[in-house]
Protein backbone atom coordinates (compact mmCIF):
# COMPACT_ATOMS: atom_id res chain seq x y z
CA UNK A 1 0.00 0.00 0.00
CA UNK A 2 1.34 3.33 -0.87
CA UNK A 3 2.12 6.07 1.81
CA UNK A 4 -0.72 8.11 0.06
CA UNK A 5 -3.19 5.41 0.61
CA UNK A 6 -1.93 4.72 3.96
CA UNK A 7 -2.02 8.88 4.63
CA UNK A 8 -5.70 8.39 3.50
CA UNK A 9 -7.01 5.56 5.24
CA UNK A 10 -5.41 6.80 9.00
CA UNK A 11 -7.56 10.00 7.94
CA UNK A 12 -10.55 8.13 6.90
CA UNK A 13 -9.80 6.19 10.31
CA UNK A 14 -9.44 9.24 12.11
CA UNK A 15 -12.40 10.80 10.66
CA UNK A 16 -14.56 7.83 11.44
CA UNK A 17 -13.08 7.83 15.49
CA UNK A 18 -13.67 11.52 15.21
CA UNK A 19 -17.51 10.97 13.82
CA UNK A 20 -18.13 8.16 15.76
CA UNK A 21 -16.89 9.81 18.98
CA UNK A 22 -18.75 12.94 17.70
CA UNK A 23 -21.85 10.53 17.00
CA UNK A 24 -21.63 9.34 20.83
CA UNK A 25 -21.59 12.69 21.46
CA UNK A 26 -24.85 13.78 19.84
CA UNK A 27 -26.67 10.67 21.10
CA UNK A 28 -25.57 11.44 24.16
CA UNK A 29 -26.68 15.33 23.68
CA UNK A 30 -29.91 13.90 22.43
CA UNK A 31 -30.51 11.64 25.47
CA UNK A 32 -29.21 14.84 27.68
CA UNK A 33 -31.48 17.17 25.81
CA UNK A 34 -34.12 14.66 26.30
CA UNK A 35 -33.36 14.31 29.38
CA UNK A 36 -33.65 18.05 30.35
CA UNK A 37 -36.74 18.67 28.23
CA UNK A 38 -38.37 15.43 30.46
CA UNK A 39 -36.40 17.56 33.48
CA UNK A 40 -37.93 21.00 32.59
CA UNK A 41 -41.40 19.29 31.98
CA UNK A 42 -41.44 17.82 35.63
CA UNK A 43 -39.97 21.06 37.36
CA UNK A 44 -43.23 22.94 35.09
CA UNK A 45 -45.33 20.94 35.89
CA UNK A 46 -43.99 20.57 39.36
CA UNK A 47 -44.00 24.59 39.87
CA UNK A 48 -47.63 24.33 38.13
CA UNK A 49 -48.81 21.65 40.64
CA UNK A 50 -47.25 24.00 43.00
CA UNK A 51 -49.52 27.27 41.88
CA UNK A 52 -51.81 25.23 42.16
CA UNK A 53 -51.75 23.66 46.24
CA UNK A 54 -51.01 27.38 46.59
CA UNK A 55 -54.58 27.96 44.90
CA UNK A 56 -56.09 25.63 46.93
CA UNK A 57 -54.86 26.80 50.11
CA UNK A 58 -55.24 30.43 48.93
CA UNK A 59 -59.00 29.30 48.14
CA UNK A 60 -59.41 28.27 51.92
CA UNK A 61 -57.67 31.46 52.98
CA UNK A 62 -60.24 33.44 50.92
CA UNK A 63 -63.27 31.87 52.51
CA UNK A 64 -62.08 32.20 56.18
CA UNK A 65 -61.28 36.00 55.65
CA UNK A 66 -64.57 36.00 53.91
CA UNK A 67 -66.68 34.72 56.86
CA UNK A 68 -64.85 36.99 58.75
CA UNK A 69 -65.59 40.17 56.87
CA UNK A 70 -69.03 38.49 57.04
CA UNK A 71 -69.29 38.32 61.07
CA UNK A 72 -67.43 41.91 61.16
CA UNK A 73 -69.95 42.95 58.49
CA UNK A 74 -66.87 45.09 56.39
CA UNK A 75 -68.30 45.31 52.48
CA UNK A 76 -65.31 46.67 51.22
CA UNK A 77 -63.51 43.63 52.40
CA UNK A 78 -66.12 40.90 51.26
CA UNK A 79 -65.96 42.62 47.76
CA UNK A 80 -62.07 42.37 47.80
CA UNK A 81 -62.28 39.22 48.57
CA UNK A 82 -64.83 37.85 45.80
CA UNK A 83 -62.67 39.59 43.44
CA UNK A 84 -59.70 37.09 44.99
CA UNK A 85 -61.62 34.06 45.17
CA UNK A 86 -62.42 34.82 41.42
CA UNK A 87 -58.77 35.37 40.66
CA UNK A 88 -57.42 32.17 42.93
CA UNK A 89 -60.17 29.99 41.34
CA UNK A 90 -58.72 31.04 37.35
CA UNK A 91 -55.48 30.49 38.54
CA UNK A 92 -56.31 27.56 39.79
CA UNK A 93 -57.70 26.16 36.84
CA UNK A 94 -54.57 27.67 34.64
CA UNK A 95 -52.18 25.71 36.43
CA UNK A 96 -54.21 22.28 36.31
CA UNK A 97 -54.65 23.24 33.02
CA UNK A 98 -51.47 23.36 32.33
CA UNK A 99 -50.26 20.67 33.54
CA UNK A 100 -52.69 18.99 31.63
CA UNK A 101 -51.17 20.33 28.62
CA UNK A 102 -47.83 18.92 29.34
CA UNK A 103 -46.93 15.67 28.19
CA UNK A 104 -47.01 13.93 31.47
CA UNK A 105 -46.84 10.54 32.32
CA UNK A 106 -50.45 8.71 31.70
CA UNK A 107 -50.69 8.11 36.02
CA UNK A 108 -50.13 11.79 36.21
CA UNK A 109 -52.83 13.12 33.34
CA UNK A 110 -55.21 10.03 35.06
CA UNK A 111 -54.91 12.11 38.32
CA UNK A 112 -55.53 15.14 37.10
CA UNK A 113 -58.31 14.40 34.67
CA UNK A 114 -59.76 12.64 38.10
CA UNK A 115 -59.25 15.52 40.29
CA UNK A 116 -61.20 18.50 37.75
CA UNK A 117 -64.83 17.42 39.59
CA UNK A 118 -63.46 17.73 43.45
CA UNK A 119 -61.76 21.03 41.90
CA UNK A 120 -65.16 21.90 40.39
CA UNK A 121 -66.84 21.40 43.71
CA UNK A 122 -64.08 23.08 45.87
CA UNK A 123 -63.93 26.16 43.69
CA UNK A 124 -68.47 26.60 43.52
CA UNK A 125 -68.32 25.91 47.24
CA UNK A 126 -65.74 28.97 47.79
CA UNK A 127 -67.48 31.08 45.89
CA UNK A 128 -70.61 30.24 47.25
CA UNK A 129 -69.54 30.76 50.48
CA UNK A 130 -68.45 34.12 49.52
CA UNK A 131 -71.21 35.09 47.85
CA UNK A 132 -73.50 34.07 50.66
CA UNK A 133 -71.28 35.55 53.34
CA UNK A 134 -72.55 39.23 52.19
CA UNK A 135 -75.67 38.08 52.89
CA UNK A 136 -76.12 35.81 55.34
CA UNK A 137 -73.50 34.89 57.33
CA UNK A 138 -74.76 32.42 59.48
CA UNK A 139 -75.86 30.16 56.11
CA UNK A 140 -72.40 30.53 54.79
CA UNK A 141 -70.66 29.27 58.09
CA UNK A 142 -72.76 26.61 57.81
CA UNK A 143 -71.67 25.58 54.56
CA UNK A 144 -67.96 26.37 55.89
CA UNK A 145 -68.59 22.52 56.96
CA UNK A 146 -68.69 21.01 53.19
CA UNK A 147 -65.96 23.64 52.35
CA UNK A 148 -63.46 21.91 53.95
CA UNK A 149 -64.79 18.29 52.99
CA UNK A 150 -64.30 19.59 49.72
CA UNK A 151 -60.65 21.33 50.69
CA UNK A 152 -59.61 17.72 52.06
CA UNK A 153 -61.10 15.81 48.83
CA UNK A 154 -59.00 18.09 46.87
CA UNK A 155 -56.17 18.13 48.88
CA UNK A 156 -56.02 14.51 48.36
CA UNK A 157 -55.97 14.40 44.99
CA UNK A 158 -53.24 17.17 44.77
CA UNK A 159 -51.45 15.22 47.15
CA UNK A 160 -51.83 12.10 44.91
CA UNK A 161 -50.89 14.09 41.94
CA UNK A 162 -47.75 15.82 43.94
CA UNK A 163 -46.59 12.67 44.64
CA UNK A 164 -46.37 11.37 41.28
CA UNK A 165 -44.85 14.27 39.78
CA UNK A 166 -42.49 13.82 42.15
CA UNK A 167 -41.87 10.32 41.52
CA UNK A 168 -42.54 11.04 37.69
CA UNK A 169 -39.33 13.68 38.81
CA UNK A 170 -37.19 11.15 40.51
CA UNK A 171 -37.67 8.52 37.89
CA UNK A 172 -36.33 10.89 35.45
CA UNK A 173 -33.46 12.13 37.59
CA UNK A 174 -32.36 8.73 38.10
CA UNK A 175 -33.22 8.16 34.21
CA UNK A 176 -30.92 11.12 33.33
CA UNK A 177 -28.48 10.03 36.31
CA UNK A 178 -28.09 6.59 34.09
CA UNK A 179 -27.81 7.87 30.79
CA UNK A 180 -25.55 10.21 31.77
CA UNK A 181 -23.40 7.55 33.43
CA UNK A 182 -23.75 5.41 30.23
CA UNK A 183 -22.99 8.64 28.11
CA UNK A 184 -19.93 9.42 29.62
CA UNK A 185 -18.80 5.65 29.67
CA UNK A 186 -19.64 6.01 25.89
CA UNK A 187 -17.83 8.65 25.12
CA UNK A 188 -15.30 7.43 26.96
CA UNK A 189 -15.47 4.38 25.38
CA UNK A 190 -15.41 5.83 22.18
CA UNK A 191 -12.98 8.54 22.69
CA UNK A 192 -10.57 5.17 24.23
CA UNK A 193 -11.38 3.57 20.58
CA UNK A 194 -11.12 6.54 18.80
CA UNK A 195 -7.55 6.83 20.49
CA UNK A 196 -6.73 3.35 19.90
CA UNK A 197 -7.63 3.19 16.19
CA UNK A 198 -5.75 6.55 15.86
CA UNK A 199 -2.86 5.59 18.10
CA UNK A 200 -2.80 2.41 16.05
CA UNK A 201 -2.96 3.34 12.67
CA UNK A 202 -0.37 6.00 13.80
CA UNK A 203 1.58 3.35 14.99
CA UNK A 204 1.37 1.15 12.30
CA UNK A 205 2.09 3.76 9.97
CA UNK A 206 5.34 4.92 11.35
CA UNK A 207 6.35 1.23 11.71
CA UNK A 208 5.35 1.29 7.94
CA UNK A 209 6.32 4.71 6.84
CA UNK A 210 8.54 6.50 9.32
CA UNK A 211 11.03 3.05 10.00
CA UNK A 212 11.79 2.46 6.57
CA UNK A 213 12.70 6.03 5.58
CA UNK A 214 14.95 6.42 8.73
CA UNK A 215 16.33 2.96 7.80
CA UNK A 216 16.54 4.53 3.86
CA UNK A 217 18.35 7.86 5.51
CA UNK A 218 20.68 6.03 7.01
CA UNK A 219 21.82 4.16 4.05
CA UNK A 220 21.93 7.15 1.94
CA UNK A 221 23.86 8.29 4.74
CA UNK A 222 26.11 5.43 4.49
CA UNK A 223 26.27 5.85 0.69
CA UNK A 224 27.29 9.51 0.90
CA UNK A 225 30.25 8.34 2.52
CA UNK A 226 31.07 6.23 -0.34
CA UNK A 227 30.44 3.05 1.26
CA UNK A 228 28.71 0.96 -1.82
CA UNK A 229 28.63 -2.54 0.05
CA UNK A 230 25.68 -1.30 2.04
CA UNK A 231 22.29 -2.69 1.58
CA UNK A 232 19.27 -0.90 0.18
CA UNK A 233 15.95 -1.39 2.20
CA UNK A 234 12.43 -1.45 1.20
CA UNK A 235 13.59 -2.20 -2.76
CA UNK A 236 10.54 -4.94 -2.68
CA UNK A 237 7.96 -2.35 -1.54
CA UNK A 238 5.42 -1.32 -3.85
CA UNK A 239 4.57 2.48 -2.77
CA UNK A 240 6.49 5.25 -2.25
CA UNK A 241 9.23 4.14 -0.47
CA UNK A 242 10.28 1.51 -2.17
CA UNK A 243 10.42 4.20 -5.34
CA UNK A 244 12.67 6.06 -3.17
CA UNK A 245 14.51 2.80 -2.09
CA UNK A 246 14.50 2.23 -6.49
CA UNK A 247 16.05 5.86 -6.87
CA UNK A 248 18.63 4.76 -3.71
CA UNK A 249 19.09 1.83 -5.50
CA UNK A 250 19.93 3.68 -9.18
CA UNK A 251 22.28 6.09 -7.11
CA UNK A 252 23.93 3.20 -5.66
CA UNK A 253 24.23 1.35 -9.00
CA UNK A 254 25.68 4.57 -10.47
CA UNK A 255 28.20 5.17 -7.22
CA UNK A 256 29.54 1.22 -7.91
CA UNK A 257 29.30 1.99 -11.90
CA UNK A 258 31.11 5.96 -11.48
CA UNK A 259 34.29 3.98 -8.76
CA UNK A 260 34.00 1.08 -11.23
CA UNK A 261 34.80 3.86 -14.56
CA UNK A 262 37.41 5.58 -12.01
CA UNK A 263 38.75 2.16 -11.43
CA UNK A 264 38.45 1.81 -15.34
CA UNK A 265 40.10 5.54 -15.73
CA UNK A 266 43.08 4.87 -13.33
CA UNK A 267 43.69 1.36 -15.15
CA UNK A 268 43.46 3.40 -18.81
CA UNK A 269 46.01 6.10 -17.29
CA UNK A 270 48.12 3.52 -16.27
CA UNK A 271 48.19 1.67 -19.18
CA UNK A 272 48.19 4.91 -20.93
CA UNK A 273 51.62 5.97 -19.20
CA UNK A 274 53.04 2.88 -19.43
CA UNK A 275 51.62 2.88 -23.33
CA UNK A 276 53.27 6.15 -23.49
CA UNK A 277 56.48 5.09 -21.67
CA UNK A 278 56.61 2.33 -24.04
CA UNK A 279 55.87 4.41 -27.16
CA UNK A 280 58.62 6.87 -25.91
CA UNK A 281 60.94 4.05 -25.18
CA UNK A 282 60.30 2.57 -29.19
CA UNK A 283 60.19 6.01 -30.25
CA UNK A 284 63.68 6.55 -28.81
CA UNK A 285 64.48 3.46 -30.07
CA UNK A 286 63.28 4.04 -33.30
CA UNK A 287 65.17 7.45 -32.84
CA UNK A 288 68.45 5.81 -32.22
CA UNK A 289 67.63 2.87 -34.82
CA UNK A 290 67.27 5.99 -37.33
CA UNK A 291 69.80 8.44 -36.03
CA UNK A 292 72.10 5.98 -35.38
CA UNK A 293 72.12 4.88 -38.94
CA UNK A 294 72.15 8.80 -39.94
CA UNK A 295 74.96 9.12 -37.81
CA UNK A 296 76.81 6.07 -39.38
CA UNK A 297 76.02 6.87 -42.76
CA UNK A 298 77.65 10.14 -41.30
CA UNK A 299 80.21 8.62 -40.37
CA UNK A 300 81.18 6.45 -43.25
CA UNK A 301 80.02 8.95 -45.77
CA UNK A 302 82.76 11.30 -43.83
CA UNK A 303 85.28 8.29 -43.54
CA UNK A 304 85.21 7.60 -47.28
CA UNK A 305 84.88 11.52 -48.02
CA UNK A 306 88.72 11.43 -46.23
CA UNK A 307 89.67 8.77 -47.75
CA UNK A 308 88.33 10.30 -51.48
CA UNK A 309 90.21 13.14 -50.34
CA UNK A 310 93.18 11.64 -49.58
CA UNK A 311 93.28 9.94 -52.63
CA UNK A 312 92.26 12.59 -54.27
CA UNK A 313 95.55 14.70 -52.51
CA UNK A 314 97.55 11.47 -53.67
CA UNK A 315 96.31 11.25 -57.16
CA UNK A 316 97.00 15.36 -57.73
CA UNK A 317 100.56 14.61 -55.98
CA UNK A 318 100.64 11.51 -58.47
CA UNK A 319 100.07 13.74 -61.50
CA UNK A 320 102.37 16.66 -60.10
CA UNK A 321 104.80 13.83 -59.89
CA UNK A 322 104.02 12.54 -63.58
CA UNK A 323 103.80 15.88 -64.91
CA UNK A 324 107.38 16.41 -63.46
CA UNK A 325 108.58 13.62 -65.13
CA UNK A 326 106.76 14.57 -68.14
CA UNK A 327 108.32 18.34 -68.32
CA UNK A 328 111.58 16.99 -68.07
CA UNK A 329 111.03 14.55 -70.33
CA UNK A 330 109.72 16.88 -72.46
CA UNK A 331 112.70 19.41 -71.74
CA UNK A 332 114.68 16.13 -72.46
CA UNK A 333 113.37 15.78 -75.76
CA UNK A 334 113.47 19.30 -76.77
CA UNK A 335 117.06 19.17 -75.80
CA UNK A 336 117.37 15.91 -78.11
CA UNK A 337 115.38 17.89 -80.93
CA UNK A 338 118.34 20.51 -80.68
CA UNK A 339 121.23 18.20 -80.61
CA UNK A 340 119.72 16.54 -83.90
CA UNK A 341 119.50 19.99 -85.52
CA UNK A 342 122.85 20.90 -84.72
CA UNK A 343 123.97 17.36 -85.44
CA UNK A 344 122.54 16.92 -88.96
CA UNK A 345 125.54 17.17 -90.54
CA UNK A 346 127.10 14.09 -88.31
CA UNK A 347 123.14 12.54 -88.90
CA UNK A 348 124.76 9.59 -90.31
CA UNK A 349 127.41 9.14 -87.89
CA UNK A 350 125.20 9.62 -84.96
CA UNK A 351 121.82 7.52 -86.77
CA UNK A 352 122.10 4.69 -84.26
CA UNK A 353 122.22 7.34 -81.20
CA UNK A 354 119.48 9.38 -82.62
CA UNK A 355 117.65 6.21 -82.89
CA UNK A 356 118.34 5.16 -79.35
CA UNK A 357 116.80 8.88 -78.29
CA UNK A 358 114.39 8.38 -80.70
CA UNK A 359 113.20 4.89 -78.92
CA UNK A 360 113.57 6.59 -75.52
CA UNK A 361 111.48 9.35 -76.01
CA UNK A 362 108.97 7.24 -77.90
CA UNK A 363 109.43 5.47 -73.98
CA UNK A 364 108.88 8.01 -72.47
CA UNK A 365 106.10 9.77 -74.41
CA UNK A 366 104.17 6.10 -74.45
CA UNK A 367 104.76 6.34 -70.62
CA UNK A 368 103.42 9.85 -70.96
CA UNK A 369 100.66 8.75 -72.87
CA UNK A 370 99.58 5.77 -70.41
CA UNK A 371 100.29 8.42 -67.17
CA UNK A 372 97.68 10.94 -68.98
CA UNK A 373 95.20 8.34 -69.76
CA UNK A 374 95.55 7.07 -65.87
CA UNK A 375 95.65 10.53 -64.58
CA UNK A 376 92.64 11.33 -66.89
CA UNK A 377 91.14 8.26 -65.26
CA UNK A 378 91.93 9.53 -61.91
CA UNK A 379 90.83 12.68 -62.73
CA UNK A 380 87.06 11.74 -63.96
CA UNK A 381 87.28 9.39 -60.76
CA UNK A 382 87.88 12.11 -59.04
CA UNK A 383 85.13 14.00 -61.20
CA UNK A 384 82.84 10.70 -59.99
CA UNK A 385 84.18 10.65 -56.76
CA UNK A 386 83.68 14.46 -56.24
CA UNK A 387 79.68 13.87 -57.80
CA UNK A 388 79.53 11.13 -54.90
CA UNK A 389 80.48 13.72 -53.06
CA UNK A 390 77.82 15.89 -53.85
CA UNK A 391 75.21 12.95 -52.90
CA UNK A 392 76.78 12.08 -49.97
CA UNK A 393 76.05 15.86 -48.89
CA UNK A 394 72.98 16.47 -50.35
CA UNK A 395 72.36 12.97 -48.58
CA UNK A 396 73.77 14.72 -44.84
CA UNK A 397 71.59 17.54 -46.01
CA UNK A 398 69.16 15.12 -46.19
CA UNK A 399 69.78 14.01 -42.86
CA UNK A 400 70.25 16.47 -41.18
CA UNK A 401 66.21 17.92 -42.75
CA UNK A 402 64.90 14.72 -41.54
CA UNK A 403 67.08 15.02 -37.79
CA UNK A 404 65.59 18.59 -37.93
CA UNK A 405 62.04 16.95 -38.56
CA UNK A 406 62.65 14.49 -35.73
CA UNK A 407 63.36 17.35 -33.29
CA UNK A 408 60.78 19.03 -34.58
CA UNK A 409 58.52 15.58 -33.55
CA UNK A 410 59.92 14.91 -30.61
CA UNK A 411 59.27 19.03 -29.88
CA UNK A 412 55.72 18.41 -30.28
CA UNK A 413 55.70 14.82 -28.22
CA UNK A 414 57.83 16.70 -25.26
CA UNK A 415 55.15 19.54 -25.18
CA UNK A 416 52.65 16.22 -25.20
CA UNK A 417 53.95 15.31 -22.45
CA UNK A 418 54.50 18.25 -20.19
CA UNK A 419 56.07 18.28 -17.23
CA UNK A 420 58.05 14.87 -18.03
CA UNK A 421 58.85 16.32 -21.40
CA UNK A 422 60.64 19.15 -20.95
CA UNK A 423 64.04 17.50 -20.57
CA UNK A 424 62.58 16.15 -24.04
CA UNK A 425 62.22 19.25 -25.58
CA UNK A 426 66.19 20.72 -24.54
CA UNK A 427 67.37 17.78 -26.04
CA UNK A 428 65.05 17.89 -29.16
CA UNK A 429 66.23 21.74 -29.50
CA UNK A 430 69.66 20.49 -29.11
CA UNK A 431 69.60 17.94 -31.70
CA UNK A 432 67.29 20.63 -33.96
CA UNK A 433 70.50 22.92 -33.73
CA UNK A 434 73.18 20.53 -34.49
CA UNK A 435 70.72 19.68 -37.62
CA UNK A 436 70.84 23.49 -38.78
CA UNK A 437 74.48 23.17 -38.10
CA UNK A 438 75.04 20.21 -40.09
CA UNK A 439 73.40 21.48 -42.51
CA UNK A 440 75.13 25.08 -42.90
CA UNK A 441 78.28 22.43 -42.85
CA UNK A 442 77.22 20.53 -45.41
CA UNK A 443 76.10 23.86 -47.73
CA UNK A 444 79.99 24.59 -47.01
CA UNK A 445 81.03 21.26 -48.20
CA UNK A 446 78.65 21.58 -51.03
CA UNK A 447 80.45 24.60 -52.22
CA UNK A 448 83.78 23.36 -51.85
CA UNK A 449 82.93 20.00 -53.93
CA UNK A 450 81.46 22.44 -56.54
CA UNK A 451 85.15 24.45 -56.37
CA UNK A 452 86.34 20.73 -56.72
CA UNK A 453 83.72 19.56 -59.45
CA UNK A 454 84.68 22.59 -61.62
CA UNK A 455 88.82 22.00 -60.91
CA UNK A 456 88.24 18.52 -61.57
CA UNK A 457 86.49 19.45 -65.01
CA UNK A 458 88.80 21.83 -65.63
CA UNK A 459 92.09 19.48 -64.89
CA UNK A 460 90.06 16.30 -66.97
CA UNK A 461 90.31 18.97 -69.82
CA UNK A 462 93.64 19.66 -69.54
CA UNK A 463 95.00 16.29 -69.38
CA UNK A 464 92.71 15.72 -72.74
CA UNK A 465 94.60 18.06 -74.21
CA UNK A 466 97.89 16.87 -72.57
CA UNK A 467 97.18 13.05 -73.71
CA UNK A 468 96.17 14.74 -77.30
CA UNK A 469 99.39 16.34 -77.14
CA UNK A 470 102.05 13.83 -75.98
CA UNK A 471 99.43 11.46 -78.64
CA UNK A 472 100.90 14.25 -80.85
CA UNK A 473 104.17 13.49 -79.72
CA UNK A 474 104.26 9.74 -79.53
CA UNK A 475 102.82 10.33 -83.50
CA UNK A 476 106.02 12.31 -83.94
CA UNK A 477 108.04 10.07 -82.15
CA UNK A 478 106.60 7.04 -84.72
CA UNK A 479 107.51 9.26 -87.48
CA UNK A 480 110.97 10.22 -86.14
CA UNK A 481 111.63 6.37 -85.87
CA UNK A 482 110.57 6.06 -89.19
CA UNK A 483 112.36 9.16 -90.31
CA UNK A 484 115.59 7.57 -88.59
CA UNK A 485 115.42 4.49 -90.97
CA UNK A 486 114.90 6.66 -94.02
CA UNK A 487 117.75 9.19 -92.50
CA UNK A 488 119.37 8.98 -95.34
CA UNK A 489 116.60 9.44 -97.89
CA UNK A 490 114.88 12.17 -95.90
CA UNK A 491 117.11 14.78 -94.32
CA UNK A 492 115.14 17.25 -95.11
CA UNK A 493 112.24 15.43 -93.84
CA UNK A 494 114.37 15.11 -90.32
CA UNK A 495 114.62 18.92 -90.42
CA UNK A 496 110.70 19.41 -90.81
CA UNK A 497 110.01 17.00 -87.89
CA UNK A 498 112.72 18.57 -85.72
CA UNK A 499 111.19 21.88 -86.20
CA UNK A 500 107.50 20.08 -85.06
CA UNK A 501 109.30 18.31 -82.08
CA UNK A 502 110.01 21.05 -80.94
CA UNK A 503 106.88 22.90 -81.11
CA UNK A 504 105.44 19.89 -79.86
CA UNK A 505 107.46 19.94 -77.41
CA UNK A 506 107.26 23.48 -76.18
CA UNK A 507 103.28 22.63 -76.31
CA UNK A 508 103.91 19.64 -74.15
CA UNK A 509 106.01 21.77 -71.65
CA UNK A 510 103.41 24.16 -71.73
CA UNK A 511 100.43 22.00 -71.54
CA UNK A 512 102.27 20.13 -68.31
CA UNK A 513 102.48 23.72 -66.94
CA UNK A 514 98.57 23.81 -66.89
CA UNK A 515 98.57 19.79 -65.68
CA UNK A 516 100.77 20.53 -63.00
CA UNK A 517 98.57 24.03 -61.96
CA UNK A 518 95.88 21.14 -62.33
CA UNK A 519 97.00 19.04 -60.10
CA UNK A 520 98.55 21.39 -57.50
CA UNK A 521 94.32 23.16 -57.63
CA UNK A 522 93.42 20.00 -57.33
CA UNK A 523 95.73 18.39 -54.07
CA UNK A 524 94.96 22.24 -52.32
CA UNK A 525 91.12 21.57 -53.13
CA UNK A 526 91.64 17.96 -51.86
CA UNK A 527 92.70 19.58 -48.79
CA UNK A 528 89.97 21.65 -48.22
CA UNK A 529 87.81 18.35 -48.52
CA UNK A 530 89.66 16.42 -46.66
CA UNK A 531 89.22 19.17 -43.75
CA UNK A 532 85.60 19.69 -44.34
CA UNK A 533 85.64 15.93 -44.08
CA UNK A 534 87.13 16.19 -40.84
CA UNK A 535 84.65 18.75 -39.60
CA UNK A 536 82.07 16.55 -40.68
CA UNK A 537 83.60 13.24 -38.81
CA UNK A 538 83.56 15.93 -35.85
CA UNK A 539 79.95 16.96 -36.39
CA UNK A 540 78.91 13.20 -36.66
CA UNK A 541 80.89 12.38 -33.45
CA UNK A 542 78.91 15.22 -31.55
CA UNK A 543 75.74 14.23 -33.51
CA UNK A 544 76.00 10.77 -31.51
CA UNK A 545 76.39 11.65 -28.21
CA UNK A 546 73.75 14.04 -28.84
CA UNK A 547 71.79 11.52 -29.95
CA UNK A 548 72.92 9.30 -26.96
CA UNK A 549 71.70 12.11 -24.05
CA UNK A 550 68.66 12.87 -26.08
CA UNK A 551 68.00 8.83 -26.33
CA UNK A 552 68.59 8.68 -22.39
CA UNK A 553 66.53 11.52 -21.75
CA UNK A 554 63.31 10.34 -23.65
CA UNK A 555 63.57 6.98 -21.48
CA UNK A 556 64.48 8.31 -18.21
CA UNK A 557 61.49 10.50 -18.97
Amino acid sequence: MKISQRLLLAGAVSIAAAVIAGGTGLVGMNLAGNSTDRVTMIAESIRHHMEGDMMHDALRGDVLLALKASAAGDAAELDAVTQEVADHANSFREAVAANEGLPLPEDISATLQALKPNLDSYINSAKNIVAVASQDPASANAQFADFMTAFEALEEDMGTAADQIQAAADDINSTAAAQRGQLQLLLVTALLASAGIVGLFSFLTIRAVVTPINEMSNAMNTLAKGNTSVAIPATSRKDEIGAMASSVLVFKTSMIESERLKAAKDEADRQAAAERTKMMESLADMFETSMGGIVVSVSSAATELQATAQSLQSTAEVTSRKTSAVADASQQTTDNVQSVAAATEQLSASINEIGNQVNQSSNIISSAVIQAEKTNARVKALADTSRKIGEVVTLINEIASQTNLLALNATIESARAGEMGKGFAVVASEVKNLANQTAKATEVIAAQVRDIQDATQHSATAIDEIANTIGKVHEIGVAIQAAVSQQAAATQQISRNVHDASSGTKAVAENIIGVTESSQATSAGSGEVLTAAAELAESSERLRREMSRFVQSVRAA
